[in-house]
């Protein structure tokens, strides 16, 4: 290997260093936009988790009519919050929130209500 001098060896490892950060914010980026079956999330789904959601409004209207109304709000609440998203409506519509239709409860059942 041949000598270089110290200043393209720093020049190497900066543009490394840089390239390695831009990689790993690609990699984030894809992730945000991609959810575990490859399939593309709604935009404003994914742009929402910068700005402030309203869960407790949006879960209290999804679970108004719900037998189990705080057990209903519990979870909606946690899966907002996650999610940033509640499917419109007091029932169905969950194609809306991908990632609140793919959550699962311990036994592989609907997490979200």
């Amino acid at each position: 290997m041949a000598h270089h001098p110290p200043s393209t060896m720093v020049i190497a490892l900066i543009f490394g260093l840089l390239l390695l950060a831009f990689l790993q914010e690609s990699r984030a980026n894809t992730d945000a936009i991609f959810n575990s079956k490859g399939v593309m999330r709604h935009l404003l789904q994914d742009s929402s988790k910068s700005a402030t959601f309203d869960c407790a409004s949006k879960c209290d209207y999804r679970c108004s009519k719900a037998k189990l109304h705080k057990r209903c709000i519990h979870y909606c609440n946690m899966c907002c919050g996650k999610c940033n998203c509640v499917p419109s409506g007091t029932s169905g519509n969950k194609q809306e929130c991908p990632c609140y239709d793919e959550m699962k409860n311990s036994d592989g059942g609907p997490k979200c209500p």
